[in-house]
């Protein structure tokens, strides 16, 4: 089997909302399908979402990187997915989201071809997780609101943006906490909003609310600080911002500067890094690791959701990145029951690509 061409479809999709975090207002969901075209009539799809204050790519630097990547990659073979991995990261460094995009499309094939979902080829052995909801940052009665929609349609973990201001984060926990009561598990993420001090004064005011863990308090480049946070807290503490590779989860599992990283496919680099981290933080002894998104559609969640299927050290699942959106050009995949995302058992990530939405949603570069 050979690769024939690979195909990009810069897209632009409505929210439902904007989406507000401690650093970034997201309006429009800008994202790219990927799909790896075989000599067999087999394709694969994935998808990149360029994010410059996490990946470092523009939406333009991306669509350049994947026609570079791609002239690398046509002719080989796409079930030597780990090579072809290993042939991204020696021929373009960085870039994350766009190797993750053919990383999908890859071993969608793979399952394909072998009439297998992905997540049997990874060896899983669940298919049915329960995910959070988050709440973006808004008024405290509106994100009390949200929270109780959430927990009504049966969710019940609800992940909570904070970061903006100390007194207006309490008061909101505070309402959420009034509306869900404790029955529901919360957690929330700073987005690195905090310095280490300010992440200790804030994280004790918050012990009331029985949070069940806290994600990047500090910058993603103070590691010590981490480690601070860590140590001064029973809150367990999760680095997001500050792990894009194998490498930095093993750095900051080792030094005990956390309880667990947060794994995602446009972080690292697509299913292959994300396993062997996952494979990482099993192996130092982390508490756990979370798998999360950025504002994604259900073709990337799937990729995900197929990566916690096959690793119990998975313990922390935020997989609702599409929820924000209000359309999106892929179905299948999981379907979302109660608060749990439960697997289908289709051939490789299980999504279908509707090519009439791609060009209804088409965007150009002005």
């Amino acid at each position: 089997m050979e690769i024939v061409d690979i195909r990009f479809y810069p897209i632009e999709l409505p929210m439902v909302k904007p989406f507000r975090i401690a650093y970034d207002v997201t309006t429009r969901s800008h994202t790219i399908y990927v799909e790896v075209v075989t000599d067999e009539g087999i394709s694969g799809w994935g998808e990149a979402v360029p994010t410059p204050k996490i990946t470092g790519e523009s939406f333009g630097q991306a669509l350049a990187n994947l026609e570079f990547l791609k002239r690398h990659l046509v002719g080989r073979d796409p079930l030597r997915v780990r090579e072809l991995e290993a042939e991204m990261d020696r021929v373009l460094r960085g870039n994350s989201s766009v190797k993750a995009g053919i990383s999908m499309a890859l071993y969608d094939i793979l399952g394909k071809v072998l009439k297998a979902p992905l997540y049997r080829l990874l060896g899983g052995f669940r298919t049915r997780f329960e995910t959070d909801m988050t709440i973006g940052i808004d008024e405290p009665e509106a994100m009390a609101r949200d929270a109780q929609r959430f927990v009504d349609q049966g969710f019940r973990v609800l992940k909570v943006k904070v970061g903006e201001d100390p007194d207006r984060d309490y008061e909101r926990l505070k309402r959420i906490r009034d509306a869900v009561g404790y029955g529901v598990r919360v957690r929330i993420d700073a987005n690195q909003a905090w310095s280490p001090k300010q992440a200790i004064r804030m994280l004790r005011r918050f012990e009331r609310f029985e949070l069940e863990l806290v994600e990047q308090p500090v910058p993603a480049w103070d590691w010590e600080g981490l480690a601070v946070v860590r140590r001064s807290v029973d809150i367990p503490v999760v680095a997001d911002e500050a792990v894009h590779s194998p490498h930095e989860a093993f750095e900051l599992i080792s030094v005990g500067a956390v309880d667990g990283v947060n794994i995602k496919l446009m972080k690292c680099g697509g299913i292959g890094p994300a396993v062997t981290i996952a494979r990482v933080a099993e192996a130092g002894g982390a508490e756990g690791c979370m798998i999360g998104c950025m504002v994604e559609t259900r073709l990337a969640l799937a990729a995900a959701a197929h990566v916690v299927a096959a690793h119990p050290i998975i313990r922390w699942i935020d997989l609702d990145g599409n929820t924000s959106l209000a359309d999106e050009p892929s179905t299948g995949g999981y379907r979302l029951e109660k608060g749990e995302i439960v697997l289908e058992d289709k051939p490789g990530l299980g999504v279908e690509v509707d090519r009439e939405k791609l060009e209804k949603y088409r965007y150009e570069l002005s």
